[in-house]
């Protein structure tokens, strides 16, 4: 039984389109340039011109040969487009996978509702919602003027059940600073609209004790943004320090192989932030594994009613089911949920057998899912190969087998 949808007539109802913007995809296309490109490049030339050479004085058992030019440079050229194809498509693909259908979010007089697609994701009431808002503002001095310029402008409705719908929206001055949202938002959809803001404002005033504005599920699946983006710096600030010095005597490689085999265990550590999300959504599948195909009901009297696979319709006891939409159970269509029959424990009182619902499962979250370990996958796989050419090449310096 789908509850009834308002139209945009009725007072208290709006609308927010919410999308992830091309600056998005344009910074993480810039910084892998930047940052992964040369790194990725150095280690792949230097590791090909080491394994060819290897090989030559294997062959000649000639510690002094050395490959021809043209087999060696044709090797290079044939590996350096295809490592600078990965190093500036994989991240995006990545970024890509993680973005679900049409993303917009709307209030009533109901509650606040987050749409993927014509799938409710997110639902809270509006009798238990609270309201947080949070503006970041630069401040800018020329002599005794002072000016303030509005950053971004973050807005989270929550509930005491831990539900959370989180909007912002960026200025477009700061469209590509980093810094404009906090860091488990920067690959969250924001706000388009000014008005947005306004409007839902305006329909949710905030609470006079607000809560903190915190990651809900699906973004506290990736922690350690702080930690990563850090160790993602001194990585690159190390193997920064040895592109400018790799013309240096044999005694001074050896210093230099040491810094990129360090900035190689730094890259590997980073990739532990993809790896627990990745063991975070398996363990929340393989919990809805044994799940059965159901469909809930309201019966004229407000009960709940689940109707099993085998068709047989119970009373529905949905106290200890917790959803990230508070109305799942009044959704039309057919869902997959953990449930427990109990069944009649007293044959004098004549009371039916219930179906205890623990958790439901949709198939928008279930395609989430999906996407989402498709996209670790790939990432982990691009971040411990990225690490294992520095740290290869950092070894090859480190021994004086490479020579450039």
């Amino acid at each position: 039984m789908q509850p009834p949808t308002p139209t945009k007539s009725d007072p208290g109802v709006g609308e927010a389109s919410v999308r992830l913007g091309a600056n998005t995809f344009l910074r993480l296309f810039v910084f892998a340039a930047l940052a992964g490109g040369p790194v990725g490049l150095l280690a792949t030339a230097g590791i090909t011109a080491s394994v060819l050479d290897l090989r030559l004085r294997l062959v000649t058992n000639d510690p002094h040969a050395y490959v021809g030019a043209p087999e060696r440079d044709a090797a290079i050229l044939a590996l350096v487009p295809l490592v600078s194809l990965v190093v500036l498509v994989l991240p995006v693909v990545c970024l890509a996978l993680r973005r679900s259908g049409r993303t917009r979010v709307t209030w009533d007089d109901a509650g606040i509702t987050e749409w993927e697609g014509d799938c409710v994701r997110t639902f809270i009431a509006r009798s238990s919602a609270r309201v947080a808002s949070k503006v970041s503002v630069r401040t800018s001095r020329r002599g005794a003027r002072v000016s303030k310029y509005k950053v971004s402008h973050v807005v989270q409705v929550s509930d005491p059940q831990g539900r959370r719908i989180t909007v912002a929206r960026r200025d477009p001055v700061y469209r590509l600073s980093f810094g404009a949202l906090p860091l488990w938002m920067r690959r969250r959809p924001v706000l388009t609209k000014l008005e947005a803001i306004e409007g839902l404002l305006a329909s949710f005033a905030p609470s006079d004790a607000p809560p903190a504005i915190e990651p809900d599920e699906r973004s506290a699946r990736r922690p350690l943004a702080g930690l990563s983006t850090a160790l993602n710096l001194v990585a690159l600030g190390l193997c920064g320090c040895t592109l400018f010095s790799l013309s240096a005597n044999n005694a001074a490689r050896e210093s230099i192989g040491l810094l990129l085999i360090l900035a190689g265990l730094l890259f590997a550590v980073a990739a532990l932030r993809p790896i627990r999300e990745y063991l975070a959504v398996a363990r929340a599948s393989r919990s809805m594994a044994h799940a059965q195909q159901v469909s809930f009901d309201v019966a004229p009297q407000g009960a709940v009613l689940v109707t099993l696979s085998d068709g047989r319709a119970l009373p529905a006891d949905i106290s200890k089911l917790v959803h990230a939409d508070s109305l799942v159970h009044r959704r039309a269509g057919s869902v997959r949920a953990m449930i427990d029959i109990t069944e009649n424990a007293d044959v004098y009182r004549g009371e039916p057998a219930r179906a205890v619902v623990h958790a439901v499962d949709t198939e928008v979250e279930r395609a989430e899912r999906r996407r989402i370990l498709i996209a670790d996958a790939l990432e982990i796989a691009a971040r411990l190969a990225h690490a294992c050419l520095v740290l290869t090449i950092g070894a090859l310096l480190f021994t004086r087998i490479q020579r450039f």
